[in-house]
């Protein structure tokens, strides 16, 4: 299974042809990198999975576009409840995390896809699941700085804490919601982590040097037009 990806002529050392004793020969990853591009590239799966520079989920030229997919796999993959280490008194109802099951190797897989077709930018931008965690930052600040403002107005924010439901941008959650919201942050929150040292890493062993950069407008927008007729003509005609 490995042979196939992996051409092992490229990582052949040939001892008698090294004319500098430090020169560094490719690494395994590099080879199975440029093993994989080349695939991508042969097959034409890459221009399948093509996406333009300026896509975005409200315009998007190719529905295929493996950023968008990719995205849409970790979103639901965080909905999936977690499992203590060590835990071993599980309901056969819930289903196992995807960690549990294949460890890194499908996050691996799919942030190599993501690098190898140049979509990094687009993943960073349109991700669904960074943007709830940067909403639920968002909510924790402006939880704290009401508690703040809360502590410091009021001698009884201890006695109005113990009634406080959860209220957010978006509406009151109810506790179990609570939960759930928690769980996706905690689960995104570990997925990115792992993500961002999964690309370092490519990066590092397979850089794409730099690409053009693409500019990205707006939504167009009309401003209302003020007529005439507005309140000074009302009121005039009342004073008449």
């Amino acid at each position: 299974m490995l042979g196939s990806v992996l051409n092992s002529k490229t990582i052949q050392v040939n001892s008698t042809e090294q004319s500098d004793p430090e020169e560094r020969h490719p690494h395994l990853l590099q080879c199975a990198l440029e093993r994989i591009d080349s695939m991508l590239n042969v097959s034409e799966i890459a221009k399948e999975w093509d996406a333009p520079p300026d896509s975005q989920p409200e315009k998007m030229p190719n529905a295929s576009s493996f950023y968008h997919v990719w995205c849409a796999l970790e979103f639901l993959s965080c909905n999936r409840s977690r499992m203590c280490t060590g835990d071993s008194t599980m309901d056969e109802d819930v289903p196992l995390p995807l960690r549990t099951m294949f460890g890194d190797g499908v996050q691996f897989a799919g942030c190599t896809l993501v690098h190898l077709l140049g979509q990094r930018t687009l993943y960073d931008l349109w991700n669904v699941s960074q943007h709830v965690i940067n909403v639920h930052h968002c909510e924790e600040v402006k939880a704290a700085s009401d508690a703040q403002i809360a502590l410091v107005s009021s001698k009884t924010s201890r006695h109005k804490s113990e009634m406080f439901s959860v209220q957010t941008t978006v509406g009151t959650l109810d506790r179990e919601m609570e939960e759930k919201a928690a769980r996706f942050v905690l689960n995104a929150r570990e997925m990115r982590a792992t993500s961002e040292r999964i690309f370092h890493m490519l990066e590092m062993t397979w850089p794409l040097g730099n690409r053009a950069p693409a500019t990205f407008t707006p939504p167009p927008f009309t401003p209302p037009v003020k007529t005439p007729s507005s309140p000074h003509a009302g009121h005039a005609q009342y004073l008449r």
